[in-house]
Protein backbone atom coordinates (compact mmCIF):
# COMPACT_ATOMS: atom_id res chain seq x y z
CA UNK A 1 0.00 0.00 0.00
CA UNK A 2 1.48 3.75 -1.36
CA UNK A 3 1.07 5.03 1.54
CA UNK A 4 3.36 7.96 2.97
CA UNK A 5 5.23 7.20 6.36
CA UNK A 6 4.23 3.52 6.30
CA UNK A 7 6.75 2.07 8.53
CA UNK A 8 7.01 -1.40 6.86
CA UNK A 9 6.75 -0.44 3.10
CA UNK A 10 9.69 2.23 4.16
CA UNK A 11 12.01 0.48 5.81
CA UNK A 12 11.65 -2.62 3.09
CA UNK A 13 12.43 0.62 0.52
CA UNK A 14 16.04 1.25 2.19
CA UNK A 15 16.52 -2.64 1.97
CA UNK A 16 15.40 -2.12 -1.79
CA UNK A 17 17.81 0.99 -2.25
CA UNK A 18 20.45 -1.10 -1.12
CA UNK A 19 20.02 -3.77 -3.81
CA UNK A 20 20.12 -1.29 -6.10
CA UNK A 21 23.25 -0.21 -4.94
CA UNK A 22 24.54 -3.48 -4.86
CA UNK A 23 24.07 -4.03 -8.34
CA UNK A 24 25.75 -0.59 -8.95
CA UNK A 25 28.65 -1.62 -7.03
CA UNK A 26 28.96 -5.35 -8.87
CA UNK A 27 29.02 -3.50 -12.02
CA UNK A 28 31.92 -1.37 -11.34
CA UNK A 29 33.78 -4.45 -10.63
CA UNK A 30 32.85 -6.41 -13.59
CA UNK A 31 32.83 -3.23 -16.11
CA UNK A 32 34.76 -4.97 -18.58
CA UNK A 33 32.24 -7.80 -18.51
CA UNK A 34 29.45 -5.47 -19.15
CA UNK A 35 30.82 -2.75 -21.42
CA UNK A 36 32.85 -5.31 -24.01
CA UNK A 37 29.52 -6.96 -24.46
CA UNK A 38 28.09 -6.59 -28.17
CA UNK A 39 25.54 -3.69 -28.76
CA UNK A 40 27.42 -1.42 -25.65
CA UNK A 41 30.52 -1.62 -27.26
CA UNK A 42 28.65 -1.42 -30.76
CA UNK A 43 26.78 1.53 -29.27
CA UNK A 44 29.71 3.26 -27.37
CA UNK A 45 31.71 3.00 -30.49
CA UNK A 46 29.51 4.92 -33.10
CA UNK A 47 29.18 7.85 -30.28
CA UNK A 48 32.91 8.20 -30.28
CA UNK A 49 33.19 7.89 -33.58
CA UNK A 50 30.45 9.99 -34.65
CA UNK A 51 30.00 12.35 -31.96
CA UNK A 52 26.28 11.75 -31.99
CA UNK A 53 23.73 9.64 -29.63
CA UNK A 54 23.42 6.88 -31.58
CA UNK A 55 19.40 5.85 -30.65
CA UNK A 56 18.21 2.71 -32.48
CA UNK A 57 14.82 1.75 -32.85
CA UNK A 58 12.91 5.24 -32.09
CA UNK A 59 14.08 4.33 -28.14
CA UNK A 60 14.57 7.57 -27.08
CA UNK A 61 14.89 7.17 -23.56
CA UNK A 62 18.17 5.66 -24.08
CA UNK A 63 19.65 9.20 -24.11
CA UNK A 64 19.83 9.49 -20.96
CA UNK A 65 22.67 6.84 -20.36
CA UNK A 66 24.18 7.49 -23.95
CA UNK A 67 24.89 11.36 -22.49
CA UNK A 68 27.60 10.17 -20.28
CA UNK A 69 29.96 8.73 -22.94
CA UNK A 70 29.00 12.06 -25.52
CA UNK A 71 29.18 14.21 -22.92
CA UNK A 72 32.96 12.86 -22.74
CA UNK A 73 33.89 12.86 -26.28
CA UNK A 74 32.62 16.57 -26.27
CA UNK A 75 35.27 17.04 -23.14
CA UNK A 76 37.95 14.89 -25.06
CA UNK A 77 38.35 12.74 -22.03
CA UNK A 78 40.71 9.71 -21.93
CA UNK A 79 38.73 6.88 -23.58
CA UNK A 80 39.00 4.76 -20.43
CA UNK A 81 37.56 7.11 -18.49
CA UNK A 82 34.49 7.12 -21.07
CA UNK A 83 34.54 3.66 -21.07
CA UNK A 84 34.06 3.44 -16.90
CA UNK A 85 31.72 6.04 -17.04
CA UNK A 86 29.40 4.63 -19.75
CA UNK A 87 29.29 0.85 -17.85
CA UNK A 88 28.25 2.40 -15.02
CA UNK A 89 25.77 4.86 -16.11
CA UNK A 90 23.20 2.10 -16.52
CA UNK A 91 22.61 1.01 -12.43
CA UNK A 92 23.55 4.72 -11.81
CA UNK A 93 20.63 5.58 -13.71
CA UNK A 94 18.04 2.62 -11.71
CA UNK A 95 19.75 3.54 -8.55
CA UNK A 96 18.91 7.55 -8.97
CA UNK A 97 15.46 6.57 -10.14
CA UNK A 98 14.98 4.29 -6.80
CA UNK A 99 16.21 7.41 -4.87
CA UNK A 100 14.39 10.06 -6.32
CA UNK A 101 11.41 7.33 -5.62
CA UNK A 102 12.26 7.08 -1.85
CA UNK A 103 13.79 10.31 -0.66
CA UNK A 104 11.37 12.28 -2.81
CA UNK A 105 8.39 11.04 -3.97
CA UNK A 106 7.88 8.77 -0.49
CA UNK A 107 6.92 6.17 -2.74
CA UNK A 108 7.86 3.30 -1.20
CA UNK A 109 6.25 0.77 -2.65
CA UNK A 110 7.39 1.05 -6.09
CA UNK A 111 11.27 1.27 -5.01
CA UNK A 112 10.42 -2.21 -4.06
CA UNK A 113 8.76 -3.08 -6.69
CA UNK A 114 11.15 -1.48 -9.19
CA UNK A 115 14.30 -3.06 -7.48
CA UNK A 116 11.97 -6.52 -7.93
CA UNK A 117 12.05 -6.61 -11.54
CA UNK A 118 16.17 -5.92 -11.63
CA UNK A 119 16.11 -9.29 -9.60
CA UNK A 120 13.20 -11.99 -9.81
CA UNK A 121 13.88 -13.07 -13.48
CA UNK A 122 17.51 -11.65 -14.04
CA UNK A 123 20.56 -13.61 -13.97
CA UNK A 124 22.42 -13.84 -17.59
CA UNK A 125 20.75 -10.28 -18.54
CA UNK A 126 22.31 -8.49 -15.76
CA UNK A 127 25.75 -8.34 -17.97
CA UNK A 128 23.21 -7.12 -21.24
CA UNK A 129 23.75 -3.64 -20.28
CA UNK A 130 22.46 -1.88 -22.97
CA UNK A 131 19.42 -3.46 -22.50
CA UNK A 132 16.83 -0.46 -23.52
CA UNK A 133 13.66 -2.75 -21.98
CA UNK A 134 15.48 -2.11 -18.41
CA UNK A 135 15.76 1.89 -19.20
CA UNK A 136 12.45 1.96 -19.82
CA UNK A 137 10.71 0.37 -16.90
CA UNK A 138 12.83 2.80 -14.94
CA UNK A 139 11.30 5.62 -17.08
CA UNK A 140 7.94 3.87 -16.26
CA UNK A 141 8.56 3.90 -12.37
CA UNK A 142 9.64 7.04 -12.50
CA UNK A 143 6.13 8.32 -14.13
CA UNK A 144 4.22 6.55 -11.76
CA UNK A 145 5.99 8.22 -8.62
CA UNK A 146 6.16 11.40 -10.36
CA UNK A 147 2.75 11.41 -11.29
CA UNK A 148 1.25 10.22 -7.58
CA UNK A 149 3.49 12.72 -5.81
CA UNK A 150 1.97 15.36 -8.12
CA UNK A 151 -1.48 14.14 -6.81
CA UNK A 152 -0.37 13.62 -3.70
CA UNK A 153 0.38 17.43 -3.58
CA UNK A 154 -2.51 18.60 -5.55
CA UNK A 155 0.28 20.30 -8.35
CA UNK A 156 -1.14 22.69 -10.83
CA UNK A 157 -2.68 20.52 -13.47
CA UNK A 158 -0.52 21.87 -16.12
CA UNK A 159 2.34 21.09 -14.80
CA UNK A 160 1.29 17.41 -13.89
CA UNK A 161 0.38 16.62 -17.56
CA UNK A 162 3.71 18.00 -18.95
CA UNK A 163 5.52 16.24 -16.62
CA UNK A 164 3.07 12.99 -17.28
CA UNK A 165 3.42 13.53 -21.17
CA UNK A 166 7.36 13.92 -21.06
CA UNK A 167 7.78 10.43 -18.71
CA UNK A 168 5.66 8.76 -20.42
CA UNK A 169 6.99 8.95 -23.78
CA UNK A 170 10.24 8.29 -22.82
CA UNK A 171 8.69 4.99 -21.25
CA UNK A 172 6.53 3.85 -23.91
CA UNK A 173 9.33 4.88 -26.91
CA UNK A 174 12.33 3.40 -25.54
CA UNK A 175 11.02 -0.33 -25.50
CA UNK A 176 7.96 -1.64 -26.80
CA UNK A 177 7.79 -4.32 -24.53
CA UNK A 178 7.22 -2.40 -21.44
CA UNK A 179 3.80 -1.39 -22.78
CA UNK A 180 3.09 -4.91 -21.16
CA UNK A 181 4.19 -4.19 -17.23
CA UNK A 182 2.39 -0.63 -18.00
CA UNK A 183 -0.85 -1.51 -18.88
CA UNK A 184 -0.95 -4.01 -15.98
CA UNK A 185 0.24 -1.45 -13.58
CA UNK A 186 -2.00 1.19 -14.50
CA UNK A 187 -5.26 -0.91 -14.24
CA UNK A 188 -4.12 -2.41 -11.32
CA UNK A 189 -3.60 1.05 -9.74
CA UNK A 190 -7.19 2.57 -10.76
CA UNK A 191 -8.48 -0.80 -9.36
CA UNK A 192 -7.03 -0.62 -5.93
CA UNK A 193 -8.36 2.87 -5.49
CA UNK A 194 -6.49 3.66 -2.25
CA UNK A 195 -2.96 3.36 -4.30
CA UNK A 196 -4.19 6.35 -7.59
CA UNK A 197 -4.98 9.49 -5.52
CA UNK A 198 -5.21 11.37 -8.87
CA UNK A 199 -8.77 12.06 -9.67
CA UNK A 200 -11.04 10.19 -11.90
CA UNK A 201 -10.58 13.13 -14.22
CA UNK A 202 -7.24 13.37 -14.70
CA UNK A 203 -6.78 9.19 -14.80
CA UNK A 204 -9.01 9.70 -18.28
CA UNK A 205 -6.71 12.40 -19.57
CA UNK A 206 -4.03 10.37 -18.81
CA UNK A 207 -5.11 7.70 -20.47
CA UNK A 208 -5.74 9.10 -23.30
CA UNK A 209 -2.34 10.29 -23.56
CA UNK A 210 -0.55 7.21 -22.66
CA UNK A 211 -2.77 5.30 -25.66
CA UNK A 212 -2.32 8.39 -28.14
CA UNK A 213 1.75 7.87 -27.42
CA UNK A 214 1.35 3.66 -27.66
CA UNK A 215 -0.45 4.22 -30.95
CA UNK A 216 2.17 6.07 -32.53
CA UNK A 217 4.79 3.84 -31.13
CA UNK A 218 3.02 1.20 -33.18
CA UNK A 219 3.00 3.18 -36.29
CA UNK A 220 6.59 4.35 -36.26
CA UNK A 221 7.69 0.67 -34.94
CA UNK A 222 5.86 -1.69 -37.41
CA UNK A 223 7.74 -1.07 -39.91
CA UNK A 224 11.45 -0.79 -38.42
CA UNK A 225 13.65 -3.47 -39.06
CA UNK A 226 14.08 -5.50 -36.17
CA UNK A 227 11.12 -4.61 -33.53
CA UNK A 228 8.55 -4.94 -36.54
CA UNK A 229 9.23 -8.21 -36.59
CA UNK A 230 8.58 -9.77 -33.12
CA UNK A 231 5.48 -6.48 -33.27
CA UNK A 232 4.31 -8.99 -36.15
CA UNK A 233 3.56 -12.20 -34.44
CA UNK A 234 2.20 -10.65 -31.28
CA UNK A 235 -0.15 -9.03 -33.25
CA UNK A 236 -0.80 -11.26 -36.10
CA UNK A 237 -2.16 -14.51 -34.92
CA UNK A 238 -5.23 -17.25 -34.78
CA UNK A 239 -7.41 -18.91 -32.18
CA UNK A 240 -5.28 -21.85 -32.51
CA UNK A 241 -1.72 -19.41 -32.08
CA UNK A 242 -3.40 -18.43 -28.57
CA UNK A 243 -3.87 -22.31 -27.59
CA UNK A 244 -0.44 -23.12 -28.58
CA UNK A 245 1.73 -20.34 -27.24
CA UNK A 246 2.05 -22.11 -24.16
CA UNK A 247 3.89 -24.74 -25.98
CA UNK A 248 6.45 -23.37 -27.58
CA UNK A 249 10.23 -24.61 -27.00
CA UNK A 250 10.61 -20.80 -25.36
CA UNK A 251 7.74 -20.77 -23.05
CA UNK A 252 8.56 -24.42 -21.33
CA UNK A 253 12.00 -23.07 -21.61
CA UNK A 254 10.71 -20.64 -19.19
CA UNK A 255 8.70 -23.09 -17.08
CA UNK A 256 11.77 -24.94 -16.63
CA UNK A 257 13.77 -22.27 -15.52
CA UNK A 258 11.07 -21.42 -13.16
CA UNK A 259 12.22 -24.65 -11.00
CA UNK A 260 15.50 -24.30 -11.37
CA UNK A 261 16.51 -19.98 -11.62
CA UNK A 262 13.61 -18.43 -10.69
CA UNK A 263 11.93 -20.70 -8.47
CA UNK A 264 11.84 -17.74 -5.53
CA UNK A 265 9.74 -15.89 -8.08
CA UNK A 266 7.36 -18.92 -7.67
CA UNK A 267 7.57 -18.14 -3.90
CA UNK A 268 6.65 -14.36 -4.16
CA UNK A 269 3.34 -15.41 -6.29
CA UNK A 270 1.89 -17.45 -3.67
CA UNK A 271 2.84 -14.66 -1.12
CA UNK A 272 0.57 -12.59 -3.71
CA UNK A 273 -2.43 -14.17 -4.72
CA UNK A 274 -2.90 -15.96 -1.15
CA UNK A 275 -2.66 -12.31 0.15
CA UNK A 276 -5.25 -10.77 -2.76
CA UNK A 277 -7.78 -13.86 -1.47
CA UNK A 278 -7.92 -13.18 1.99
CA UNK A 279 -8.63 -9.64 1.17
CA UNK A 280 -10.94 -10.14 -0.47
CA UNK A 281 -9.51 -7.85 -3.50
CA UNK A 282 -11.13 -10.26 -5.91
CA UNK A 283 -11.19 -7.78 -9.47
CA UNK A 284 -7.47 -7.15 -8.02
CA UNK A 285 -6.51 -10.80 -8.41
CA UNK A 286 -8.46 -11.92 -11.43
CA UNK A 287 -6.07 -8.59 -13.18
CA UNK A 288 -3.23 -10.38 -12.14
CA UNK A 289 -3.87 -13.81 -13.19
CA UNK A 290 -5.19 -12.60 -16.80
CA UNK A 291 -1.76 -10.05 -17.01
CA UNK A 292 0.35 -13.11 -16.03
CA UNK A 293 -1.73 -15.50 -18.42
CA UNK A 294 -1.65 -12.47 -21.24
CA UNK A 295 1.73 -12.18 -20.98
CA UNK A 296 2.73 -15.98 -21.12
CA UNK A 297 0.67 -15.94 -24.38
CA UNK A 298 2.24 -12.86 -25.91
CA UNK A 299 5.74 -14.70 -25.67
CA UNK A 300 4.57 -17.86 -26.74
CA UNK A 301 2.73 -15.63 -29.91
CA UNK A 302 6.44 -13.57 -29.97
CA UNK A 303 9.02 -16.53 -29.81
CA UNK A 304 7.08 -18.76 -31.80
CA UNK A 305 9.81 -20.85 -33.77
CA UNK A 306 9.80 -24.38 -32.84
CA UNK A 307 13.39 -24.18 -33.69
CA UNK A 308 14.75 -20.72 -32.00
CA UNK A 309 17.04 -21.63 -28.69
CA UNK A 310 17.63 -18.00 -27.88
CA UNK A 311 20.52 -17.21 -25.59
CA UNK A 312 19.85 -16.91 -21.96
CA UNK A 313 20.56 -13.64 -21.59
CA UNK A 314 18.28 -12.00 -24.28
CA UNK A 315 15.14 -14.30 -23.61
CA UNK A 316 15.50 -13.12 -19.93
CA UNK A 317 15.36 -9.72 -20.31
CA UNK A 318 11.87 -10.43 -22.17
CA UNK A 319 10.45 -12.05 -19.43
CA UNK A 320 11.96 -10.04 -16.80
CA UNK A 321 8.72 -7.61 -16.91
CA UNK A 322 6.34 -10.85 -15.93
CA UNK A 323 8.15 -10.00 -12.44
CA UNK A 324 6.10 -6.87 -12.02
CA UNK A 325 2.69 -8.54 -12.65
CA UNK A 326 3.76 -11.26 -10.12
CA UNK A 327 5.24 -9.02 -7.48
CA UNK A 328 2.70 -5.97 -7.54
CA UNK A 329 0.55 -7.84 -4.73
CA UNK A 330 3.37 -8.56 -2.89
CA UNK A 331 4.37 -5.39 -2.57
CA UNK A 332 1.20 -3.01 -1.83
CA UNK A 333 -1.04 -5.72 -0.22
CA UNK A 334 0.83 -8.65 1.55
CA UNK A 335 4.07 -6.93 2.61
CA UNK A 336 2.26 -4.10 4.28
CA UNK A 337 0.76 -6.19 6.51
CA UNK A 338 3.91 -7.64 7.92
CA UNK A 339 5.84 -6.71 10.96
CA UNK A 340 8.73 -4.79 9.41
CA UNK A 341 11.23 -7.22 10.79
CA UNK A 342 9.62 -10.09 9.14
CA UNK A 343 9.64 -7.98 6.07
CA UNK A 344 12.76 -6.77 6.22
CA UNK A 345 14.01 -10.33 6.53
CA UNK A 346 11.57 -11.60 3.81
CA UNK A 347 12.44 -9.08 1.27
CA UNK A 348 16.39 -9.42 2.17
CA UNK A 349 16.21 -13.30 1.52
CA UNK A 350 14.39 -13.14 -1.79
CA UNK A 351 17.10 -10.26 -2.91
CA UNK A 352 19.74 -12.46 -1.43
CA UNK A 353 18.73 -15.90 -3.19
CA UNK A 354 18.09 -14.13 -6.40
CA UNK A 355 21.76 -11.94 -5.88
CA UNK A 356 23.77 -15.29 -6.30
CA UNK A 357 21.60 -16.11 -9.52
CA UNK A 358 22.77 -12.96 -10.71
CA UNK A 359 26.73 -13.65 -9.67
CA UNK A 360 26.59 -17.58 -10.92
CA UNK A 361 26.76 -15.84 -14.07
CA UNK A 362 29.86 -14.20 -13.74
CA UNK A 363 32.18 -16.64 -15.18
CA UNK A 364 30.95 -17.45 -18.38
CA UNK A 365 30.97 -13.24 -19.23
CA UNK A 366 34.37 -13.32 -17.22
CA UNK A 367 35.47 -15.73 -19.57
CA UNK A 368 34.78 -13.39 -22.61
CA UNK A 369 37.08 -11.00 -21.30
CA UNK A 370 40.09 -13.36 -20.39
CA UNK A 371 39.38 -14.86 -23.47
CA UNK A 372 39.83 -11.44 -25.50
CA UNK A 373 43.27 -10.81 -23.51
CA UNK A 374 44.64 -13.76 -24.19
CA UNK A 375 43.73 -13.30 -28.33
CA UNK A 376 45.57 -9.44 -28.06
CA UNK A 377 48.36 -11.07 -26.24
CA UNK A 378 48.95 -13.99 -28.61
CA UNK A 379 48.46 -11.16 -31.52
CA UNK A 380 51.46 -8.72 -29.83
CA UNK A 381 53.37 -11.56 -29.50
CA UNK A 382 53.05 -12.21 -33.24
CA UNK A 383 53.08 -8.37 -34.61
CA UNK A 384 49.43 -8.75 -35.64
CA UNK A 385 47.27 -5.91 -35.82
CA UNK A 386 44.14 -6.90 -37.16
CA UNK A 387 43.19 -10.29 -37.16
CA UNK A 388 40.24 -12.51 -38.57
CA UNK A 389 40.03 -15.85 -36.56
CA UNK A 390 38.70 -18.89 -38.58
CA UNK A 391 35.04 -19.43 -37.00
CA UNK A 392 35.09 -22.23 -34.56
CA UNK A 393 31.53 -23.81 -32.85
CA UNK A 394 33.05 -24.17 -29.58
CA UNK A 395 34.66 -20.88 -29.02
CA UNK A 396 31.81 -19.44 -30.61
CA UNK A 397 29.66 -21.43 -28.49
CA UNK A 398 31.27 -19.85 -25.16
CA UNK A 399 31.46 -16.27 -26.62
CA UNK A 400 28.01 -16.23 -25.78
CA UNK A 401 27.63 -13.54 -28.82
CA UNK A 402 30.30 -12.58 -31.05
CA UNK A 403 29.08 -10.28 -33.43
CA UNK A 404 30.80 -7.26 -31.62
CA UNK A 405 34.12 -8.89 -31.74
CA UNK A 406 35.18 -5.90 -33.67
CA UNK A 407 34.03 -3.05 -31.40
CA UNK A 408 34.89 -4.54 -28.38
CA UNK A 409 38.36 -5.74 -28.99
CA UNK A 410 39.10 -2.43 -30.55
CA UNK A 411 37.69 -0.42 -27.29
CA UNK A 412 39.20 -2.60 -25.38
CA UNK A 413 42.73 -1.99 -27.28
CA UNK A 414 42.37 1.38 -27.12
CA UNK A 415 42.09 1.51 -22.84
CA UNK A 416 44.77 -0.58 -22.60
CA UNK A 417 46.81 1.62 -24.58
CA UNK A 418 47.64 0.17 -27.83
CA UNK A 419 49.55 2.36 -30.71
CA UNK A 420 48.11 1.21 -33.03
CA UNK A 421 44.81 -0.23 -31.54
CA UNK A 422 44.22 -4.09 -32.03
CA UNK A 423 40.69 -5.32 -33.69
CA UNK A 424 39.59 -8.81 -34.16
CA UNK A 425 37.15 -11.10 -35.11
CA UNK A 426 35.27 -14.30 -36.20
CA UNK A 427 35.42 -14.78 -40.24
CA UNK A 428 33.80 -17.84 -41.97
CA UNK A 429 35.79 -19.87 -44.67
CA UNK A 430 34.96 -17.70 -48.04
CA UNK A 431 36.49 -14.99 -46.04
CA UNK A 432 38.00 -11.94 -48.03
CA UNK A 433 40.49 -9.65 -46.72
CA UNK A 434 39.48 -6.19 -46.24
CA UNK A 435 41.26 -3.37 -47.59
CA UNK A 436 44.59 -2.36 -45.29
CA UNK A 437 43.48 0.80 -44.61
CA UNK A 438 39.59 -0.58 -42.98
CA UNK A 439 38.64 -2.08 -39.95
CA UNK A 440 36.65 -5.08 -40.21
CA UNK A 441 33.28 -4.87 -38.57
CA UNK A 442 32.55 -8.47 -39.28
CA UNK A 443 29.82 -7.30 -41.62
CA UNK A 444 31.76 -4.50 -43.96
CA UNK A 445 35.38 -2.85 -43.65
CA UNK A 446 34.95 1.16 -42.29
CA UNK A 447 37.54 3.16 -44.07
CA UNK A 448 40.37 4.41 -41.79
CA UNK A 449 39.45 8.39 -42.69
CA UNK A 450 35.74 7.52 -41.15
CA UNK A 451 37.68 6.73 -37.77
CA UNK A 452 37.55 9.40 -34.97
CA UNK A 453 41.28 9.45 -34.62
CA UNK A 454 41.36 10.98 -31.19
CA UNK A 455 39.77 7.32 -30.22
CA UNK A 456 41.04 4.96 -33.10
CA UNK A 457 44.15 4.22 -34.47
CA UNK A 458 44.33 1.35 -36.36
CA UNK A 459 47.23 -0.10 -38.06
CA UNK A 460 46.91 1.09 -42.11
CA UNK A 461 49.29 -0.97 -43.57
CA UNK A 462 48.54 -4.08 -42.48
CA UNK A 463 45.52 -6.32 -43.96
CA UNK A 464 43.55 -8.75 -41.40
CA UNK A 465 45.80 -11.96 -41.59
CA UNK A 466 43.18 -15.12 -41.13
CA UNK A 467 43.99 -17.99 -39.23
CA UNK A 468 42.82 -20.59 -36.74
CA UNK A 469 42.39 -20.67 -33.05
CA UNK A 470 45.66 -23.25 -33.44
CA UNK A 471 47.76 -21.30 -35.43
CA UNK A 472 47.19 -18.22 -33.00
CA UNK A 473 47.91 -19.82 -29.67
CA UNK A 474 51.07 -22.14 -31.19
Amino acid sequence: MIIQGHETLKKAAYIAIAALGTLFVLGVIFFKERVFFADASYILFNILNIGKLHIPEHRYGAFITQMFPWFGQKLHLPIRTIIIAYALSFNFFYLSVGAVLVYKCRQYGLAILMTLYYFLFVSDSYFWTNNEIQQAIAWMFLMFGTTIYLANRKANIIVSLLVFSVLAFFTVFTHFVVILPLGFLWIYFLLSKELWPVSMKLSVIYTIILAVIVVVKYLVTVDQSYDAVHLHNATHFSLRDIFHSITVPEVLRFFRRCITNYWIAGVVFVFSFLALLRQRKTYVALWTLLSIAGYIIAMGLTYNDPNSNITLFHIESEWASLGIIIAAPFVFTFLPRLQPRRALLLLSGILLIRFGYICSAIPAFSWRTTYKNQVMDAMRKKGIHKLAINLNSEYAEKTILYWGLPYESLLLSAMQGDQPQLTFFYSTPDYKTAPADCMDNGFFPIPSRLLQHNYFLIDTMQSYQTMTHEELFK
